[in-house]
């Protein structure tokens, strides 16, 4: 039958069987080694058991009590840099082993920091709720303010600014929430000048996802827009939802998940041109992260706030419940991955100020 390892660690999955009588589907499905792993949380100084009582390699580091965290990039190399948002905002975090250790660089601004990209070799750019851009060209360690993008007003309360994108070419692309119509705004100088695209969406846009052959963009009105020209025109291929739609992810291979605040999940097999509403599976989501080899983590922001995993590249979920941080309520506000030789490193940011790190070794 063999085995795989996590975090360095080998699981014979014969003596698991043997041990806990776990039947054979439960083995062949894996997604009961990989709830373990999920919900396997080390707390600094305790150890908790799974439901499954194998072991636990799900490591959680309170940095910043109040200060959560929704901005993550892996950044080259080792390094990852997250940045703070809530009651604690602007505070800039620097991993220089994925994640295993942090170290806080300071408050670098008064406003939330909703979006870091990494700019290709030491260039990070970083983006606040209030559309103020950053850059820095030491891999995060300093930055430099470069004004503001986005003038606009969202009337509903939200923040104005959340998402970038870096695309092939290296154009710097931003959304904006202007209630009256979601805008983009392109930069090819590395964000020393800006150009207002103009208004994509009818409502607020929000986050990024880069495909094979372009870029597409979500946002409240359920839509999604796409474009094939380095963001300089977009069109619509469809609306998914009546919700907003945050949570979105690219398989590779020409396919796209997307999750809506109102639980569904929709999956495209074009790179977004069309679409397929696989039913309602979860509470509102929030984020999805690839794992590699068909298997995809969602996280959600509401309700029950459980994590959902598929292993089948979208197609069905499993409910590995919530994300255990010792915080009642807490969830993964933005999980990102890096892939490595034998496997896959997740680090994410949660909404109660944690840094949450799990291994996947294939």
């Amino acid at each position: 039958m063999g085995g795989f390892g996590i975090d360095g660690f080998y699981v014979d999955l014969t003596k698991i069987k043997e041990n806990l009588m776990i039947t054979n589907n439960w083995i062949k499905s894996r997604l009961g080694l990989l709830a373990i792993l999920l919900l396997g949380v080390v707390n600094p100084g305790i150890t908790q058991q799974t439901p499954h009582v194998v072991f636990e390699r799900w490591s959680v580091q309170e940095l910043l009590p109040g200060g959560r965290f929704d901005a993550i990039a892996h950044v080259g190399g080792h390094t990852v840099v997250m940045g703070s948002r809530g009651k604690n905002p602007g505070q800039l975090f620097i991993s220089r082993d994925l994640g295993q250790t942090w170290e806080n660089t300071g408050k670098i601004t008064e406003d939330e920091i909703t979006c870091i990209s990494h700019g290709g070799g030491d260039l990070v750019y970083l983006l606040t709720g209030k559309s103020n851009f950053y850059r820095s060209e030491d891999g995060g360690q300093s930055w430099k303010w470069l004004g503001t993008i986005s003038n606009n007003k969202n009337t509903e309360g939200y923040t104005l600014s959340y998402g970038i994108f870096v695309t092939k070419s290296g154009t710097v692309l931003v959304s904006d929430t202007e209630s009256s119509g979601g805008h983009i705004y392109r930069s090819e100088d590395r964000g020393d000048s800006w150009h207002d695209v103009g208004v994509v969406s009818p409502r607020a846009l929000y986050r990024f996802q880069g495909t094979d052959q372009g870029v597409l963009v979500n946002g409240w009105h359920g839509s999604i827009y796409r474009s094939t020209d380095d963001g300089l025109t977009w069109e619509e291929t469809g609306r998914l939802a009546d919700s907003p739609l945050y949570a979105t992810e690219y398989l590779g291979d020409n396919i796209v998940l997307q999750g809506s605040e109102a639980g569904h999940v929709y999956r495209s097999t074009d790179e977004g041109e069309s679409w397929q509403d696989l039913g309602k599976i979860s509470e509102a989501a929030d984020d999805m992260v690839d794992l590699g080899n068909g298997a995809v983590l969602l996280t959600t922001y509401r309700q029950a706030k459980h994590l959902y995993l598929s292993l089948d590249f979208g197609l069905t979920w499993e409910n590995l419940g919530p994300l255990n941080t010792g915080v009642e309520g807490d969830w993964f506000d933005h999980v990102i991955q890096i892939t490595q030789e034998d496997g896959v490193v997740m680090v994410g940011g949660s909404h109660a100020g944690f840094a949450v790190r799990g291994e996947v070794r294939r």
